[in-house]
């Protein structure tokens, strides 16, 4: 009795009905499913995503086909899963390489070379690092390195062949391994920096900007496919990026609101190099021209400053490798910011109670200067990663 009743029920015109609009609101929804993500892949494989759909959206469908081996991959889905594998690495070892040259008639003069190197490890928004700064100066053939580890708060360094500069007599620091409190030298000078969170952040929120700015130029559709080379044994990708002079400018533009005290910069080329199966970027390497302004000393003449040509290569080695960042086994430990401030102020003052005075008036720009390297160590470490 009671199943005849509900197939009774079953075959009434109201039950047709209702089983009719479920099946058309299942097709519906299944049409829209499909169309999202036909149009969200047409959007990803032909750059033409924004709108209706917006650019964060597509760049979750280039990472999520290039995760694919068997799909084929445009450059830019290649390069948008590099930033985001890249992203992730949380440990390995920087090489930064820096040559600046004078363009004289054609010909290259070297006027300086800055190398860093050295391992790196990130935890619980903090990064434990170390490494040797060299630099080369050309005209007067020296070169000078700084030795520095940075964890738990602690920084240590050494200087080598490091000249005076501002009037600090820096040769003191050449006898070894010194050992500061970050923390306390930070009291000490009353200041507030940014962490290195923050840093990831804001480094992070300048990347976007540039991305947004390529991607409004459709630059990042047109990448220039190269063949494929081998970096430190591992075959890569090679992509190139050609800014023109306008295209530059409008980048600068959107990173600086006031650029007009910034040097004019002509063509820049960016290569990026990405290791194949884990989709790292390893290398990368940005090459440009800064535009030198005509001095003009009489009406009658006009004197062509050579501009200056720059290459800033970077590479990625052991990323996520076991790293480990050692302090030196012996270092002389300065308490506090005035005793380093003593320890490197020159000795032209003779009387001891003139030296205090000074002390005490230059300390609070001698301690900002120091963070502002230390800073400016932890943000050219970050800055690799944070995309």
């Amino acid at each position: 009795m009671g199943r005849k009743s509900r197939r009774r029920k079953l075959n009434t015109p109201e039950a047709k009905k209702s089983l009719n609009f479920k099946i058309i609101i299942a097709g519906l929804t299944m049409i829209i499913i499909v169309g999202s993500l036909g149009l969200l892949v047409a959007a990803s494989y032909t750059g033409f995503g924004s709108p209706p759909i917006p650019n964060s959206i597509v760049r979750l469908a280039d990472i999520a086909i290039a995760s694919f081996p068997a799909l084929p991959k445009t450059p830019n889905q290649v390069v948008t899963k590099a930033l985001f594998e890249t992203s992730r690495v949380s440990s390995g070892e920087h090489n930064f390489n820096l040559d600046l040259n004078e363009n004289i008639r054609g010909e290259k003069k070297q006027i300086f070379s800055l190398s860093i190197m050295g391992p790196f490890k990130k935890e619980n928004n903090q990064i434990d690092l170390a490494g040797t700064a060299v630099l080369s100066l050309q005209d007067s053939g020296d070169t000078f390195t700084v030795n520095f580890v940075e964890t738990d708060d602690f920084a240590y360094f050494r200087l080598e062949d490091v000249p005076s500069i501002f009037g600090l007599d820096l040769s003191k620091l050449q006898e070894g391994w010194y050992k500061l409190d970050v923390t306390k030298i930070l009291s000490d000078a009353k200041a507030d920096v940014r962490s290195d969170r923050e840093i990831e952040k804001t480094v992070s929120e300048k990347v976007q900007i540039i991305l947004g700015t390529l991607e409004k130029g459709r630059t990042l559709q047109s990448l220039e496919v190269l063949p494929e080379e081998n970096v430190d044994g591992k075959v890569s990708y090679h992509y190139q990026i050609n800014l023109d002079e306008e295209q530059t400018k409008e980048v600068i533009g959107a990173l600086v609101e006031d650029s007009e005290g910034l040097p004019s910069f002509g063509k820049i080329n960016l290569d990026i190099w990405i290791d194949k199966p884990s989709f790292v970027i390893n290398k990368l390497q940005l090459r440009g021209i800064i535009v030198s302004d005509s001095e003009k000393p009489t009406p009658n003449v006009v004197l062509k400053v050579p501009d200056v040509s720059f290459s800033l290569t970077y590479q990625l080695k052991n990323p996520n490798g076991e790293i480990e960042i050692n302090p030196p086994d012996s270092a002389k430990n300065i308490s506090s910011l005035l005793d380093l401030y003593l320890l490197v102020q020159g000795e032209d003052k003779a009387d001891p109670a003139s030296i205090i005075l000074g002390a005490a008036s230059n300390l609070g720009e001698f301690g900002a200067n120091f963070l502002t390297i230390e800073r400016l160590i932890h943000v050219l470490y970050l800055a690799p990663q944070s995309f």
